[in-house]
This record gives C-alpha cells, sequence and structure tokens, in this order.
C-alpha cells in the first residue's frame, strides 16, 4: 500500500471528481494479471469484512463489504453499489447487493474510510467517469 503523500503527488493524472478517492482510500495497486504472485493475496486478507472501494480496468467504481476472493483475485462483494460520475448531474449509485468482479478486471482495491466516506455529498460532486486503465 502507498500512503496519501504519493497520492497527492500523482493526482493530476485523476479528474477533481475522482481526486476524493485517493485521500479515502488506502490502496492497493494490483500489477497486470500475469504478473500476480500469492503475496498479493496477504495484501487482501487484512481487507475482509472491511468496505473497499475497487476500480476496475474498464474504469467503473465498486463499493462494498469484501468477502472473499480466490488466488485469481476474483473479488466477492456483499451490500455493493456502484459510484457513476457524471459532469452534468452527481454521483448516482446503483445499488447491486451481492456482486462478483473478476479478478483479471480489478486495477485498484483500496480500503474505505467509512467516516470520511459517510461525509461526502455525492449529489454535488460532478466529473468525468474514468477511462479504460491500458497496460
Amino acid at each position: 500500500a502507498r500512503n496519501v503523500k504519493n497520492h497527492k503527488q500523482n493526482a493530476q493524472t485523476f479528474s477533481k471528481a475522482n481526486y476524493f478517492l485517493i485521500k479515502v482510500l488506502q490502496v492497493n495497486y494490483l500489477p497486470q494479471p500475469s504478473q500476480r504472485a500469492t503475496t498479493t493475496m496477504s495484501g487482501l486478507e487484512s481487507y475482509v469484512n472491511n468496505t473497499v472501494s475497487i476500480i476496475t480496468a474498464d474504469g467503473r467504481n465498486f463499493v462494498g463489504t469484501l468477502k472473499g476472493f480466490d488466488q485469481t483475485v476474483n473479488i466477492i462483494l456483499d451490500e455493493s453499489h456502484e459510484r457513476v460520475y457524471s459532469m452534468t448531474a452527481g454521483i448516482e449509485q446503483v445499488v447491486l447487493g451481492l456482486h462478483i468482479i473478476r479478478g483479471d478486471n480489478v486495477a485498484i482495491i483500496g480500503q474505505l474510510d467509512e467516516s470520511v466516506d459517510s461525509k461526502l455529498d455525492f449529489s454535488s460532486i460532478r466529473g468525468m467517469p474514468l477511462e479504460p486503465v491500458v497496460h
């Protein structure tokens, strides 16, 4: 995991609406699927039963309780929702419930600071959706 100070230096690569993720998350950057080792697993174990935010390779943002994962980083989220960003409206939160995300689509997993997240007014946050990750 990298610290918030390093993220502030890289914040120019994120849209303003997505910058809050850097402040709220303790982030684990995952290598490309073909380069993932078992050491990644120990980093995710500490997130089980905690609220996490996941950025996928196709630019989507999912938030939920991490219930489990496997050796290919397939993720099981409970009580989850997708945050959909828009320049014209606030962040829309689409309720999904129990949700599985394929490991080859996971780009970033971060533990969410619920006390900070609960204070955000998502209806007033506007921003461009993230672009897909290119390896």
